[in-house]
């Protein structure tokens, strides 16, 4: 039995067990999956903490094959365009969930952020989003590839259309005590003093600069609707009597080829190895980085040695930020663009170096990219080839009407302080 076959047999399946008023015929709406790799096991404890605050679980939605790519697409639902713009992409690899929010076909929803897979389709699709740090939410029964690296720990987060939505859904899952169910969640319960501590009172924001610019983490120069937001978002914090000073990011390059070589440190035999399963072919999106021409994996002790430069770069990092204490939380891009064109993503170190250091950030929408004010430049000299093939696929026809937004990142397990710091940045754009 092939691949399609197997598809074919498991929506049967999946819609025999809706009743029989609620369904669609096939015809109209095929039975999405949530998971394009239909060989991972079916069963979730999620629901054990959902159900009984009286959570309406109703839809699956899209996700893209392996999920480890920020674009949504795969070989059995096909690709997930973007709401505003269906030529551009609405990220991923929640980008299914955060197109459905999007949409206003629910009020809230859960993604998963190993590499900034709630991120980055909140910031395309106009939407708040917080990636939590490892342990402070439940993860048991999710499924996800790369299971059993613990390295760069895949998280699960609330994408919604407010701030105060990702507060509430945390409060409320929190409230259920998942560390007596997840060995992994930290029995940190919801601080209520923390988030009013946040959202109350006049802070200092950093915001990442590299040679003056402000946005620019010193790899990858921000498009000019990117830049143009972050502007934005220090003009109306300092309006609101907040202090902005400059971040210098920390060795960004080095963090960024560092997290990289984790995702790859199997050669890509996981998802290959599930997909082999089913016998479905490997997209074009997926096989650039995990497809049979990958670098054979690590053996234990090179991964013992990244794992070691990990612990190192986070106290780096902490020792950084101790040293500059009054500092409540720092401002960056979550990319270096807005919601982009299909298959142009070629650079997530914004939203990947948080995960590294295992930091809570919270996506806050701020504008629209403008043709008319976001002008490219035409003169602009790269610092390497990635700066310049990302400055190239600028287009200001192209991303005119894109989402743009930008990341609210604290320390760790800081969450609902986070997120209080976010509505004040939303407060101050909306009052601006």
């Amino acid at each position: 039995m092939g691949w399609e076959e197997l598809v074919a047999k498991k929506r049967k399946a999946l819609a025999e067990l809706i009743p029989e008023k609620w369904r669609i015929p096939a015809d109209k709406l095929p039975v999405d999956s949530q998971h394009s790799v239909i060989s991972y096991p079916e069963t979730s404890g999620k629901e054990s903490c959902f159900l009984p605050i009286g959570a309406v679980l109703y839809v699956k939605t899209n996700v893209p094959q392996s999920v480890m790519v920020c674009e949504t697409i795969n070989n059995i639902v096909g690709r997930t365009l973007n709401p505003y713009n269906r030529l551009l992409s609405c990220g991923g690899s929640s980008g299914g969930e955060t197109a459905l929010i999007a949409l206003h076909g629910s009020p809230i929803g859960v993604g998963t952020d190993i590499g900034g897979s709630i991120r980055t389709p909140a910031a395309f699709n106009g939407l708040w989003g917080i990636r939590p740090s490892h342990g402070r939410m439940p993860f048991a029964g999710v499924r996800s590839s790369m299971d059993g690296q613990e390295t760069v720990h895949s998280v699960c987060g609330p994408i919604a259309h407010r701030a105060e939505d990702l507060a509430y859904f945390m409060k409320a899952i929190l409230e259920q005590e998942p560390w007596d169910y997840d060995p992994k969640v930290i029995e940190i319960p919801w601080r209520e003093e923390k988030y009013n501590e946040g959202k109350t009172g006049k802070k200092i924001f950093g915001v990442t600069t590299v040679n003056g610019v402000l946005g620019f983490d010193g790899v990858v120069m921000p498009h000019p609707p990117i830049l143009r937001g972050i502007q934005m978002v220090v003009n109306a914090l300092q309006r609101a009597g907040h202090t902005v000073v400059e971040w210098r990011p920390y060795k960004h390059k080095y963090a960024v080829d560092l997290v990289r070589s984790i995702y790859r440190a199997d050669g890509g035999e996981d998802i290959r190895n599930a997909l082999t399963l089913s016998g479905e072919p490997v997209i074009s999106e997926v096989a650039n980085d995990y497809g049979p021409g990958v670098k054979e994996k690590i053996d234990l002790n090179a991964m013992w040695n990244i794992q070691i430069k990990k612990y190192k770069y986070q106290q780096e990092y902490l020792a950084i930020w101790m040293e500059r204490n009054e500092i409540n939380a720092w401002i960056q891009p979550e990319a270096p663009h807005a919601a982009i064109r299909h298959d142009q993503y070629k650079y997530n170190g914004y939203a990947s170096v948080i995960n590294l250091l295992d930091y809570p950030a919270v996506v806050v929408p701020v504008t629209f990219a403008q043709k008319q004010i976001d002008i490219k430049d035409l003169n602009y000299k790269a610092i390497s080839d990635l700066d310049m093939q990302v400055h190239d696929e600028y287009q200001a026809d192209v991303y005119h009407g894109a989402p743009v937004a930008v990341q609210i990142i604290g320390r760790r397990l800081q969450e609902e302080y986070v997120i209080g710091l976010a509505e004040q940045v939303g407060r101050a754009l909306a009052s601006s």
